[in-house]
């Protein structure tokens, strides 16, 4: 029997209700706040699970070298550097509940297209790690679990299979947005577009809306393959992750910060 049965104090973004109605996609009730905001709400899903996930998780090592996996992901990434991604994704919490963000000195406005290298990092680091967070790669400790002092954000379980966890908070309201999405972030013209690649020499709207259109269902498709896949590892220990799924998971972290319908 566990020992904590409360949970951490839930997120501002779960607590407030801007619109008392809330929204049916494909059979799933989804806030409305949470589609019209969604970076905001994908950000505040994704840090708290993670900090669960990295006070209860057994690392091979303190500091690694995460930008590259020569190795497999639990030995190039450590405690610190999960550490570091976690905080440098916060700053998207922060950026809305304080009304905007100062960083290096000046104001930061991510709707004008504003980028933050290390926050960028980290959510390409968060996409790469997806498949990774699971007790595949990560053993959890039952006793740092049970002795957390405000119980946790899911079960032991859920953080054993974090991966779909975080797929199955995140996907009905990314499914919403893709579906309700009008306009392109505001650089979209400058990186990724869809794939394949389109024409660059077509630079009219439709282009960009029918372009943005596929990253969006790229992005969706790969949170839907996370959360229903059938767990494969290789000889080599690596998770057999199909390329474009990788691709999907990495617009999401590349056009996340703009993500809003404004």
């Amino acid at each position: 029997m566990m020992k904590n049965k409360k949970r951490k104090k839930t997120p501002r973004y779960a607590q407030e209700q801007y619109w008392s109605t809330t929204m049916m996609v494909d059979d799933e009730l989804v806030d409305r706040i949470n589609v019209w905001e969604f970076y905001y709400f994908a950000a505040a899903t994704i840090v708290p699970l993670l900090e669960d996930f990295i006070d209860v998780a057994e690392f091979k090592v303190e500091k690694g070298c995460p930008r590259v996996f020569y190795r497999l992901p639990e030995e190039s990434v450590g405690a610190e550097d999960f550490s570091e991604m976690i905080s440098n994704i916060n700053l998207l919490v922060r950026y809305n509940s304080e009304g905007g963000l100062k960083y290096g000195g000046r104001d930061i406005c991510f709707e004008s297209g504003d980028r933050i290298a290390e926050l960028t990092r980290a959510l390409h680091l968060f996409a790469n790690l997806v498949p990774y967070l699971n007790d595949r790669h990560f053993n959890m400790s039952v006793e740092r679990y049970e002795d957390a002092p405000h119980g946790r954000h899911c079960s032991l379980d859920e953080l054993r299979n974090l991966d779909k966890t975080i797929a199955r908070r995140i996907f009905p309201t990314l499914q919403a947005f893709a579906a309700l999405s009008v306009f392109a972030p505001r650089y979209f013209d400058n990186v990724y577009f869809g794939y394949p690649l389109p024409d660059l020499a077509r630079t009219d709207d439709y282009s960009f809306y029918r372009h943005w259109n596929e990253v969006l269902e790229s992005m969706v498709e790969s949170w839907q393959w996370v959360l229903e896949r059938k767990p494969k590892v290789t000889d080599g220990g690596w998770e057999d992750v199909p390329e474009k799924v990788f691709y999907g998971l990495h617009l999401f972290a590349e056009y996340l910060p703009e993500m809003q319908n404004d």
